[in-house]
């Protein structure tokens, strides 16, 4: 079953009717055209360019639509033709089937269009907080009345599937601010209508009329002043409306992704790949931040293992100082051992009864002392348990520990 007429594409199937009078066009700019492209999916109107010119026509469906207010009610009780096609002759009955084949019908350019999976909403009831900002300033969509319409309602229906999928849609709401030469006004603060967030990534929604860019025309007082020899500053461009909806996500200030009115796919049909899109976004953040944790768990098991390692070394260390503490106290015993020997070979040249009392004295102090503090006897061997690496796996780990440590 087609989808339900919109109020534009009635209007727009009635100004066909009559003909396509050039003198009251059913929208501003070329946007009729959009509308009589959905018309024509439907097999409503036919569509034609025939020496650079645009015409439509309505087909039978579309005469039925309208004096009935709805579709035909098979396609075997409704002809679709174009006006003026030649009917084909209707079968003998000899020649008759009981059940016969519907012929195949020819794909048009916009058979191949997928069909929108979210419709457009055509009426606004209960409407959130960010539209009502939409509907009760008016400039604040500063667009034609037509195209203003479209807007409220293709913002409706965004705002409706989002919280329909618990997403959260911000209003952007303005104030009133007065500066030392005009009168109170009311601003907003960006040019987003309103905002929705999936979960992780808010983006803001912007409705513009698409400008078209020419290459700048002085106006007539420019071109006055330039005749009469005056500098004039322009703009190497100017910016004209092309009746064209042209609907823009933001993320912050960075534009994410844009769709704008063409004859095959309006922004009505549109709103599924928006709404995708939106998901998209928060998705590629969600994916982000899970690499980003994944990076900072993978960093955090780096920094345990090279503490571990670290422990590890620090204990080799200890047992390596305990070994070398050893050997030089021994060669400090040796050196003093040695010494001991040749002060008491000493002995005989002292004369004196006093001073070989107090020779032999410290001698004997000496000898008892040396005999105590022997390492090979009293080894100071560390008592906790041994170094869980190896000699190669110890250097190993020493030379980046002081690789990290410069």
């Amino acid at each position: 079953m087609s989808r339900p007429v919109n109020e534009l594409q009635l209007k727009v199937l009635r100004w066909i009717a009559e003909g396509c009078p050039g003198d009251s066009l059913p929208t501003e700019g070329t946007s009729y055209k959009t509308s009589a492209v959905a018309l024509k999916g439907r097999g409503l109107v036919t569509v034609t360019r025939r020496g650079g010119g645009w015409q439509a026509h309505l087909t039978d469906a579309g005469r039925h639509y309208l004096e009935h207010g709805d579709y035909p009610v098979s396609d075997q009780t409704s002809d679709l033709r174009s006006p003026g096609a030649p009917r084909q002759r209707s079968a003998s009955p000899s020649t008759r089937r009981t059940s016969p084949k519907p012929p195949k019908e020819r794909p048009t350019r916009n058979a191949k269009a997928k069909a929108p999976g979210i419709a457009v909403l055509t009426q606004i009831r209960n409407p959130h907080r960010a539209l009502k900002e939409l509907l009760d300033y008016p400039k604040r969509v500063d667009l034609p009345a037509e195209m203003r319409r479209r807007t409220h309602l293709i913002s409706h229906t965004l705002i409706q599937e989002a919280l329909g999928r618990g997403w959260k849609v911000s209003a952007v709401v303005g104030e009133m601010r007065a500066s030392a030469h005009s009168r109170p006004q009311r601003r907003w603060p960006s040019s987003d209508l309103f905002r929705i967030d999936a979960g992780a990534c808010e983006l803001g929604i912007q409705i513009r009329d698409k400008p078209k860019r020419i290459p700048h025309v002085d106006s007539p007082d420019e071109a006055r002043r330039r005749a009469r020899g005056e500098w004039v500053y322009a703009h190497k461009y100017d910016f004209i409306p092309t009746g064209l909806l042209q609907l823009r996500l933001y993320r912050g200030t960075s534009e994410e992704y844009s769709w704008v009115d063409n004859e095959r796919a309006p922004l009505e049909d549109r709103v599924e790949a928006i709404v995708n899109r939106i998901q998209k976004a928060t998705d590629h953040v969600l994916e982000i931040r899970a690499q980003q944790r994944l990076r900072e768990a993978e960093e955090r098991r780096r920094r345990e293992e090279v503490q571990r390692q670290r422990q590890r070394a620090v204990k080799y260390d200890s047992w390596v100082g305990a070994l070398e503490l050893m050997q030089q106290r021994h060669q400090r015993h040796a050196e003093l051992t040695e010494f001991l020997a040749a002060l008491e070979s000493r002995t005989d040249e002292v004369s004196d009864s006093d001073m070989r009392r107090h020779f032999d004295t410290f001698i004997g102090w000496a000898r008892g002392h040396l005999e105590a503090t022997d390492p090979l006897r009293n080894p100071p061997i560390p008592v906790e348990d041994p170094p869980d690496m190896d000699f190669a796996e110890w250097t190993h780990w020493k030379e980046r520990l002081e690789r990290r440590a410069w």
